[in-house]
């Protein structure tokens, strides 16, 4: 599947496929509801995808919370775009967590 953005994660929620990625890339901090409300939501809805967040704004109760919550990766928007899409690469080769 192609990469593919969204203004927002109520945008991303509004898409009948959004169930249907093999990983998403998140802000921590997105307009509306965050990178955070949207991974419980997707837990709620038992949506498996991995997610990977990104921050500009590293707090390690933020990180806490997202990694208690079965976040793949975590990093900040200054750590290594090598690294980010080596987490991709892994997230998305891992096979589906079971609900």
């Amino acid at each position: 599947m192609l990469p593919t953005t969204y203004p927002s994660a109520e945008a991303f929620v509004a898409d009948p496929k959004y169930s249907g990625f093999d990983c998403l890339v998140l802000d921590v901090q997105l307009p509306g509801m965050s990178g955070l409300e949207l991974q419980k939501r997707l837990q709620v809805e038992r949506v498996v995808t991995p997610i990977l967040f990104i921050t500009a704004h590293d707090d390690p109760k933020v990180r806490k919370q997202a990694r208690a919550a079965g976040c793949a990766s975590y990093f900040r928007k200054s750590d290594s775009g090598s690294e980010v899409l080596e987490a991709i690469r892994r997230a998305v080769a891992r096979p589906p967590a079971v609900p």
